[in-house]
């Protein structure tokens, strides 16, 4: 029996066939209305963002820049810090430039782009590099965020970026002796940077240094005033707190700036302080009347013949300015006389003078924490002629880092000679060396007040503060050493205050001019000792000195005498 047929389907009319179509239609378009606007917010944000780049942001390769330095990387060295936590050195991230050579398209065109925003790279020397069958060349290294973003408009193939970190120095040239520098590796080559690099590569933490800024701009400033007032070669200075051994202070000029890489004058990178080792002149006399009071056989009452000059072979000493007398040893202390020094010397022996000079740490090249530590010269054997020209500043060549640690040490209370540190964490651990009595180190005091007083270091007086000194005039060695020059001369001044000794400052100055104002003078009396007092003027109230409220100090019985029968003329 055949299928029946399917039912018969419902009928609809026209007009309801009509509107479904409408109905259709109108959802059509609200479809496309929503997609064209969504395509039309999209388009809008992309215009706003393009805009937002091109007109807004200029530098916005500046921020893919950093955001490429950054990624992934730390860095590897401490920070250097003053006392009071100012930065002296801190590393920043940079980006450095490489190139892998064989995916370099054009070399000659990559040189030319390249050199269109790092003009001072060198062409044939990149060149060079780019044809290189390495693997993987430097180009340049420690990039500015501007130089990246410049390098990165150029859209050249086959040159990238790699994360790497510079040595900044905020302070440029004024702690640059004492700080040093690093090399384009990030290895430290001189001062601290090189003495300390290990610890500072481990970078556990910043190292705070025994510096005080405060004192270093001022010593900067007055060595800078000195060289120009007395047309000097060079100049340098040093504060040092002789009960600690901290260095709060050290300039030594020309310097140089250690954002530089490659300082144009290289006699700036000379530390005179430290590495520089000079005949003394006559700031050697404190010692060796330190060394003869100490010894017990000569006080301040006994007399020596300084009438005649001192004949040995084809030398002669003489006095300058010479009172041609017989002097005790206050006078030949206060009148700086080679004859009366010469004499008592050779009075003390070789053993004596020799072992006093060692005990006071002239002979070894001293323990500090930057590696520019110059040896001194020491004679091999010791003549009668070689005493007497090293009693008073010659023939024995020695740092101003050993001189105002020796001349510390017989002004001391306790006579002990302070070992430098520049290390903040070393203050009051370091060992102290005996050298005088505290009896012979106040008859010192006495001698050295009274001759900022009245003698060659007037011109170091400051107001209201107990100041002990001493200057000292050499004449400069010929080259090779064939001599001395008369009107070449390298003239210092020590000077330690207050009443209770406290500080100490060394100033030299390198071949200083004679002037109307000096009356043609050169010797350390006219130049080195006022820098002094302008130094030690300025650095008083820093230090915590009230001017007005210190007393003057009490000179011994002995000094008394010789003061109350003898004026200087």
């Amino acid at each position: 029996m055949p299928d029946p047929l399917p039912p018969p389907l419902p009928h609809r009319s026209l007009k309801s066939n009509f509107i479904s179509l409408g109905q259709a239609l109108t959802t059509a378009r609200r479809r496309m209305f929503v997609i064209a606007g969504v395509f039309g917010l999209c388009f809008l944000a992309v215009v706003l963002r393009l805009g937002d780049v091109a007109l807004l942001q200029e530098g916005s390769e500046l921020c893919l820049a950093a955001r490429d330095r950054a990624r992934d990387f730390q860095l590897g060295r401490g920070d250097l810090l003053d006392r009071h936590g100012q930065i002296l050195a801190t590393s920043i991230l940079t980006s450095s430039l490489y190139a892998t050579p064989k995916m370099v398209l054009d070399n000659q065109e990559t040189v030319k782009k390249l050199r269109q925003v790092l003009p001072d790279i060198n062409a044939a020397r990149l060149l060079k590099r780019l044809k290189s069958a390495k693997g993987f060349v430097w180009l340049e290294r420690h990039l500015t965020p501007r130089q990246q973003a410049d390098v990165l408009r150029l859209g050249v193939p086959g040159v990238s970026f790699m994360p790497d970190q510079r040595r900044v120095y905020p302070l440029g040239a004024l702690t640059s002796h004492v700080v040093g520098m690093v090399d384009i590796d990030d290895q430290g080559i001189s001062g601290l940077e090189k003495g300390l690099n290990s610890r500072l590569q481990d970078n556990k933490g910043a190292v705070h240094t025994t510096l005080d800024l405060r004192l270093q701009h001022i010593l900067h400033d007055e060595i800078q005033k000195g060289m120009q007032e007395f047309s000097a070669r060079g100049g340098s200075a040093m504060v040092m707190d002789i009960r600690t051994g901290a260095v709060l202070a050290m300039v030594s000029l020309p310097d140089f700036d250690p954002n530089r890489r490659a300082p144009r004058n290289r006699q700036a990178l000379f530390n005179c302080n430290t590495s520089g080792v000079y005949e003394m002149g006559s700031t050697m006399k404190v010692l060796t009347i330190a060394m003869a009071l100490d010894s017990g056989r000569v006080t301040i009452d006994s007399k020596f013949d300084a009438s005649k000059p001192i004949k040995i072979g084809r030398f002669t000493v003489t006095d300058y300015r010479g009172k041609n007398r017989v002097m005790d040893v206050a006078e030949i202390f206060m009148y700086s006389s080679n004859i009366g020094t010469a004499k008592l010397a050779l009075k003390m022996g070789e053993q004596a003078h020799v072992g006093f000079l060692k005990k006071s740490g002239l002979f070894t090249q001293p323990a500090f924490e930057i590696p520019e530590v110059g040896a001194p010269i020491v004679p091999k054997k010791w003549p009668e002629i070689r005493r007497i020209t090293v009693s008073y500043g010659y023939g024995l060549a020695v740092s101003p880092l050993q001189i105002i640690c020796a001349i510390s040490g017989v002004l001391r209370d306790d006579g002990a000679v302070p070992q430098p540190t520049l290390l903040l964490e070393k203050v009051g651990t370091q060992p102290v060396f005996p050298l005088v009595s505290p009896h012979t180190a106040k008859h010192m005091r006495a001698l050295m007040r009274r001759m900022v007083e009245e003698g060659t270091g007037r011109k170091a007086k400051v107001p209201g503060i107990v100041v002990y000194g001493k200057s000292g005039t050499a004449n400069a060695r010929r080259a090779r050493g064939r001599g001395y020059q008369k009107k070449d001369v390298n003239t210092a001044f020590v000077g330690v205050f207050p009443e209770v000794p406290r500080y100490a400052v060394y100033v030299r100055l390198d071949n200083p001019k004679g002037s109307k104002a000096t009356f043609n003078f050169n010797a350390a009396g006219w130049n080195a000792a006022p820098v002094t007092g302008r130094i030690i003027q300025r650095i008083v109230t820093i230090l915590g000195l009230e001017p007005d409220h210190v007393e003057q100090e009490k000179e011994g019985p002995l000094v008394k005498r010789w003061l109350a029968k003898q004026r200087l003329s």
